[in-house]
């Protein structure tokens, strides 16, 4: 029974630690505000941070951040599209319910999709 039990609880783990992305709904914010799309001070301009609430986004503890800046911390990265335009979002803070990121300076302006991939799965575009 022993042997099952285990089995079993291997199989969740896996199967956790593997699952996709899900950013949750609203769940893209300016870092300052907080505030939700359509609200007043809910842009996220070019350059600055903003912060992604979700599950399964990153690892238990985020890494030690080392300069320079780079498009992956800890498994994360952030893939920012409009039209046929790709840009990665620097991450400097990943954990499993939120990562915070600065939008790149070459980010189009307007409404864009973002993806979050982690451990080799990708979330839905939000």
């Amino acid at each position: 029974m022993k042997t099952a039990s285990g089995i079993f609880y291997l199989l969740i783990v896996t199967a956790t630690a593997n699952a996709q992305p899900v950013v949750a709904a609203g769940g893209i914010v300016n870092a300052a505000t907080y505030a939700h799309a359509g609200l007043p001070n809910a842009g996220i301009a070019q350059g600055s941070l903003f912060t992604i609430f979700g599950s399964g986004l990153g690892p238990a503890a985020s890494p030690t951040l080392a300069f320079p800046l780079v498009t992956t911390l800890g498994g994360v990265s952030i893939s920012v599209l409009q039209g046929s335009t790709t840009v990665a979002a620097i991450p400097v803070y990943v954990g499993p319910g939120q990562i915070n990121a600065i939008m790149p300076s070459s980010t189009p302006l307007g409404a864009d999709n973002l993806t979050v991939t982690y451990q080799g799965q990708t979330s839905a575009a939000v």
